[in-house]
């Protein structure tokens, strides 16, 4: 009773794509799609049409666009609606004879293929899709898990009809991960980086900071970004994972002497203790040979096989990044998310496979979507401390109230009172607790 039959005109990898997203990942339900209309009605399980005209037969319909039987990549119009109490974007014309006004499976799957980062040509400095050129964010709609509550309630419809359906969702869980960009801000970095670092503090007369630079560099207190021992206590009943950069450096990309002894420590700490994975330079983004010899140096300093990564500055150019990073082995990938605001990139807070849309192809790569991270409310949207408190919160709320997964990002350098960071040590530690929470 738990397979569901979906009778369509004709089967296509984006269909398919989305009714393995919905049904199996979302629902915890098997599916069949089926092409044969008298075998279709003749089924006695649990069975929807898909269809662009109303069907002859007592089975719940959902009218089709033609989204997912296109092979092309073009702009698409889309309404914004309320429909089970949810309020999403919406793809189809509206029809109240279906059992969702609208075509459910081409919106879901529009928001998961990133459709719009392919006819949206806009891009930041970095060459970035910005939050700011998003439909979700447009529509107020990106800090909400909307592809998350559409399933859910898609879910009470189906069960309407068909009662005995037994559906296996995920639980709620909380993932938080570390970047670590700069494993420490004064050791490690060599004489010429140091020298230069102390002339612009004296330059801009910044004491403060030529103190702890010198009392760092003689081991007299612990380097301000050396916040590891600290980690240890926060993390007492979760498991976070740790994205290490260790790319050439760079105008964009500042870490620290891979070679340098304190460095290798603090590697050796955090790879003996937790999940790890690659955090590809800003450098490599486009070039894979880069890219090969980064992950290579993680997988050696870590002894850990690298299958997960995040790239830095949240860099990501479609479909060029993904496939670099399946051709390299990577099985995770956790960048989906904006720099300049908080919520869900793919309007979704649960972890999803990546459709190659130029391809239209299905593919392997697991993509983990981040909800919040420190230097998105910090510097970009300029909260408070308080004020990011309340908003993690609320995400860690909607996230919950869909059983999703959780997954926020922060910087080991973002507890240095000197560079901004003064009373944001209780904004992580209220993340830790309220994240959680059952």
């Amino acid at each position: 009773m738990n397979n569901i039959h979906i009778y369509t005109y004709v089967i296509t990898p984006r269909l398919t794509y989305v009714c393995e997203a919905l049904f199996c990942q979302l629902m915890g339900i098997s599916f069949q799609l089926e092409t044969d209309w008298l075998r279709f009605v003749d089924i006695q399980n649990p069975k929807i049409a898909y269809t662009p005209n109303a069907p002859d037969a007592n089975v719940l319909w959902i009218k089709s666009n033609q989204l997912l039987f296109e092979t092309s990549i073009q702009a698409q119009d889309y309404t914004v609606l309320e429909w089970e109490n949810v309020t999403t974007i919406a793809l189809g014309a509206h029809n109240e004879m279906a059992v969702c006004p609208f075509d459910l499976f081409s919106t879901i799957f529009y928001l998961l293929s990133r459709y719009e980062e392919y006819t949206c040509l806009d891009r930041d400095e970095h060459g970035r899709f910005s939050a700011f050129s998003s439909i979700l964010y447009k529509e107020n709609l990106l800090e909400y898990p909307i592809v998350n509550q559409l399933a859910i309630a898609f879910q009470k419809v189906i069960h309407s009809s068909y009662p005995h359906i037994v559906y296996k969702s995920a639980n709620y869980s909380f993932i938080p991960t570390i970047d670590i960009d700069i494993a420490l801000a004064y050791r490690a970095k060599g004489w010429k980086r140091t020298l230069g670092g102390l002339m612009n503090d004296t330059l801009s007369l910044d004491f403060s900071r030529i103190l702890d630079r010198f009392k760092s560099l003689l081991h007299i207190q612990k380097d301000p970004y050396d916040v590891f021992h600290y980690f240890e206590k926060a993390f007492r009943n979760t498991k976070p994972v740790f994205f290490l950069l260790m790319g050439n450096y760079g105008d964009f990309d500042k870490n620290n002497d891979t070679q340098n002894a304190d460095y290798k420590r603090i590697i050796n700490k955090i790879s003996t203790n937790y999940d790890v994975g690659v955090h590809p330079s800003y450098q490599s983004n486009d070039n894979l040979e880069v890219l090969k010899k980064e992950i290579k140096r993680v997988a050696t300093l870590s002894h850990q096989p690298i299958v997960r990564s995040r790239q830095h500055y949240l860099k990501l150019s479609l479909p060029t990044t993904y496939r670099q990073l399946l051709e390299m082995g990577i099985k995770e990938d956790w960048t989906l998310g904006f720099a300049e605001r908080v919520g869900w990139r793919a309007g979704i807070a649960t972890p999803f496979y990546w459709f190659d849309l130029e391809r239209n192809a299905a593919t392997d790569l697991l993509l983990y979507p981040t909800a919040a991270m420190d230097v998105t409310l910090q510097q970009y949207m300029k909260y408070s401390p308080e004020k990011a408190r309340k908003t993690l919160e609320t995400l860690a709320n909607r996230c919950k109230a869909v059983d999703g997964t959780f997954i926020t990002i922060w910087h080991n350098s973002s507890f240095y009172d000197q560079e901004g960071w003064k009373g944001w040590d209780s904004v992580f530690e209220y993340m830790i607790a309220t994240g959680q929470k059952n």
